[in-house]
This record gives structure tokens, C-alpha cells and sequence, in this order.
């Protein structure tokens, strides 16, 4: 029953690091962590406490350990950087033309929230049945449907260097216009935990430092 009981709270510990630092993230962490003693912070440079621990109280408590050491250390800074691209679903009068045959159009602002200049690429979108892109458009082998960025009026741009607050805007051909709802909807954790969106997935790449990471965002 002991053994049960220290097994439930190791996984719980672990698990309730892993929620906090994905709802809340870094902020509130790093004002928890000046009350964790410090060879739970680090415990690669700790690894004789670790052991100590391990062997007193069983081996849940190095699983505790390793996922507390995990969800603390919180995204690198390029993780950061990479991740401070906002998309926003805009309304767009402008229709796309595809084979001839003319649909409706989806916009989507891309925007740098960071403080770094990042140059965005080869963004591509997938839609669900809610988002239906039309069976004409262009595709990859993943199904994804390539974006391009607006320029002068035409969709020619694959990528594009933003510097911080600034935009770029792309679209995507829908065989019919969303409502309100789709504007408005933001997807909850779950959703963002396990990459199921309810409209559609965008993935890019963003480079930053010289370093490429690639992005998913779920609506």
C-alpha cells in the first residue's frame, strides 16, 4: 500500500509540473523555483542527491525528479523566439482562382509578438471537414497545402523576414466562408496538447540566430 501510494503522488508530481508549465509557463515557474532546494533544479550536477533520494524513497521518485527537472527548465530562448509568431484567422474579400473555377478566400496574418527579428518559411495549411479546401488546390505528399506570402498585390512570397510588431499576410482558397464561430474560436489545451484542430493546422519553419525550428499552430 506504501509502495502505491509513493508510485500515485511521484506520477502526480510529475504530472502537475508538466500542466503548470504548459498553461502558465516560465512566468510562474521561475518564482516557484527560488523554494525547490537546488539539486532538484539541476539534477544532472546533483547526481549524488539523486541517488540519495532514489534509493530512500524508491524508484518513483526519480521519475518525479526527471519530470520536475524537465517541465522547469521551461523552452530555450530560440523555442521562445520561434514560438512568438502570432496567427490570426482574418476575413478577406479577395477570391482565389483555382483551375479557373473561383472560391472564397480565408486570410492569415502572420505577426512577430517577440522582440527579435525572425524570417518565417514555407508556411502550409491543412484543413478538417469544418475548413473544406477545395479538392483543386495544389498539395504535398502530407496533405498540406502550400501558403504564400502577399506581395505587390499577388501571392508570390515562400518566406518572409519579420522584425518585431511587424506582419505578413497569405490566404487559403475554402469552398465555403466560415461564420462567426470560426473567427472567434481559440483551441483549448487539450486540443493543443494532442494536435487535433477543429478548422485547421499551419506548419512553418522559423529561423532566428541561424537556428530552424519548425512550427505547428492548430485553430
Amino acid at each position: 500500500m506504501r509502495w502505491v501510494f509513493k508510485t500515485v503522488t511521484s506520477y502526480l508530481g510529475s504530472g502537475l509540473w508538466w500542466v503548470t508549465q504548459a498553461l502558465w509557463g516560465p512566468q510562474i515557474l521561475h518564482r516557484i523555483q527560488q523554494f525547490m532546494p537546488v539539486w532538484l533544479l539541476n539534477p544532472v550536477d546533483h547526481m549524488g542527491d539523486v541517488a540519495h533520494y532514489s534509493f530512500i524513497y524508491g524508484p518513483p521518485t526519480l521519475l518525479f525528479i526527471l519530470g520536475t527537472y524537465f517541465a522547469i527548465r521551461g523552452p530555450t530562448a530560440h523555442d521562445q523566439v520561434a514560438n512568438s509568431v502570432e496567427i490570426l484567422a482574418i476575413r478577406s474579400s479577395h477570391p482565389q482562382r483555382i483551375r479557373g473555377q473561383q472560391y472564397h478566400e480565408v486570410g492569415l496574418r502572420f505577426t512577430n509578438r517577440g522582440r527579435h527579428n525572425v524570417l518565417v518559411l514555407h508556411p502550409k495549411i491543412k484543413g478538417t471537414a469544418l475548413f473544406p479546401i477545395p479538392s483543386d488546390a495544389d498539395r504535398n505528399f502530407d496533405g498540406y497545402c502550400e501558403l504564400k506570402f502577399i506581395n505587390g498585390g499577388n501571392y508570390t512570397d515562400l518566406e518572409r523576414q519579420l522584425a518585431p510588431s511587424e506582419s505578413a499576410e497569405t490566404g487559403i482558397a475554402v469552398q465555403s466562408l466560415p461564420g462567426d464561430a470560426f473567427y472567434a474560436f481559440i483551441p483549448d489545451f487539450l486540443r493543443k496538447v494532442f494536435g487535433r484542430p477543429k478548422y485547421f493546422k499551419v506548419k512553418y519553419e522559423v529561423e532566428s540566430g541561424g537556428k530552424m525550428t519548425t512550427v505547428e499552430v492548430i485553430k
